[in-house]
């Protein structure tokens, strides 16, 4: 079902995938390194498909509990985009600093 993600890893190896999150809902979830997130989006709408920006949200990540293995944030950015082509979904998070809450 995920078949694109050893590809997404495949041309982003260094460092633009910071962790790939387990959530309840199974749908593929990336943290991105916030310098890699311009390109990864590029790659996924010309490459693999994913053609369609389906929510775009913040959140606030201060007060969060069971970070396990994630990166740390004050505050996170959150893409999800879909593939009509491929029947896929992926969620792309970035991790800011309460000091430095700019994306491209």
């Amino acid at each position: 079902m995920n078949d694109f993600l050893p590809l997404l890893r495949q041309q982003f190896p260094n460092g633009a995938i910071v962790a790939q999150q387990h959530t309840r809902d199974d749908m593929p979830t990336l943290w991105l390194n916030h310098t890699a997130l311009e390109p990864v989006l590029r790659y996924l709408q010309e490459q693999m498909s994913f053609g369609m920006l389906y929510d775009l949200t913040a959140v606030d990540e201060r007060s969060r509990a069971h970070r396990d293995d994630l990166p740390p944030a004050d505050f996170s950015v959150v893409y999800h985009l879909l593939s009509f082509e491929r029947n896929h979904d992926v969620r792309l998070k970035v991790a800011l600093a309460n000091d430095d809450l700019a994306v491209p």
